[in-house]
């Protein structure tokens, strides 16, 4: 906390530049972007989601400039910035490709790779990218865990796919093996589950709706529905 009520952290940036391009060091950079999206988060103002944004783009700049590979915290910090900002307020311009090649190279670092919300993530950027295959592979490894039912129900993210906000889709509902219910999206050329209660009225009731993601993997919800309730 007293970090992060540093009046100056404009200068503690400087001095984290500094130190990089002295000893090629990326541990300052990370602390201070580190340090600028905590506050971002905690304030949830774009403003600062915005600083936080800028110092990361900086920090990737110095390090391809200087032939090396950025270190785990920083793309960590860049992955949460994308969840803190656009996922969880659902808008903004998601770059898919980036947050996608971000997760898929920190799961693989054997420190991370049990580690389910990365997992999620992942399975969600693919989701958006109509990459559905690759998608469900990464919600059927998180189906297949031993988590509890109140952390794999939550809906985490809806969809935006290239929009700036929840796309909202229409289609009818049918009933699938072992009473599912499953709506098609002709848009998407996908099935999406309807959770028991969820949708309720006629079978051949065109319905609009938004796309949830929980560690369930996409599930077909209101069209009134949000993350921030």
């Amino acid at each position: 906390d007293i970090l992060l009520a540093q009046p100056d952290i404009e200068g503690t940036q400087r001095q984290a530049v500094l130190l990089f391009e002295k000893t090629g060091d990326q541990t300052a950079l990370g602390f201070v972007a580190r340090m600028l999206l905590t506050k971002a988060a905690q304030d949830k103002k774009g403003q600062l989601f915005k600083k936080a944004d800028v110092f990361l783009r900086q920090c990737f700049k110095l390090v391809e400039d200087s032939g090396k590979e950025p270190k785990d915290e920083l793309l960590l910090c860049r992955i949460e910035l994308v969840i803190h900002w656009f996922l969880n307020q659902s808008k903004g311009t998601v770059y898919w490709e980036q947050f996608e090649s971000d997760l898929t190279f920190i799961i693989k670092n054997p420190r991370y790779a049990q580690d389910a919300i990365w997992l999620f993530y992942l399975g969600v950027a693919h989701y958006n990218q109509h990459k559905f295959v690759e998608a469900e592979a990464c919600f059927q490894t998180l189906r297949s865990r031993n988590l509890p039912w109140e952390i794999r129900q939550k809906i985490r993210a809806l969809y935006i796919g290239d929009k700036s906000e929840p796309q909202v889709f229409e289609g009818k509902i049918y009933s699938g093996a072992q009473d599912h219910r499953f709506v098609f999206s002709a848009e998407l050329e996908n099935d999406i589950l309807v959770r028991r209660g969820d949708l309720p009225g006629r079978p051949d009731e065109v319905k609009h709706f938004k796309i949830g993601f929980s560690f369930y993997g996409p599930l077909a919800v209101d069209r009134q529905f949000s993350l921030q309730g």
